[in-house]
């Protein structure tokens, strides 16, 4: 089960269990007033992952790359080469 790392160190722990293992996500506001009702920033937030899932499935994203050496790894023809690696060898 995913969750077993995190249900031992729920279970076995002797702290106050309400602040320091109940997760929860804040937003801070957002400076458009109007943008701060519940249902508008809901409606916003589902609109923008539908928004990044039909991009991400249609293959428009770019990985994010951490280039050890960018001098070789950075530019237009490495790019052109990688590309026709197979993404099963990308894992």
């Amino acid at each position: 089960m995913f969750l077993a790392p995190w249900f031992d160190m729920y279970l076995s722990a002797r702290e106050s269990i309400v602040l320091n293992f109940n997760p929860f996500m804040s937003f801070n506001p957002d400076p458009k007033t109007e943008y701060n009702d519940q249902l508008v920033r809901a409606t916003n937030m589902v609109a923008s992952a539908v928004r990044f899932m039909k991009t991400l499935r249609a293959g428009h994203l770019e990985p994010e790359v951490f280039h050890l050496n960018p001098a070789k790894s950075d530019t237009d023809s490495f790019k052109k080469i990688i590309r026709w690696v197979p993404s099963s060898l990308s894992w």
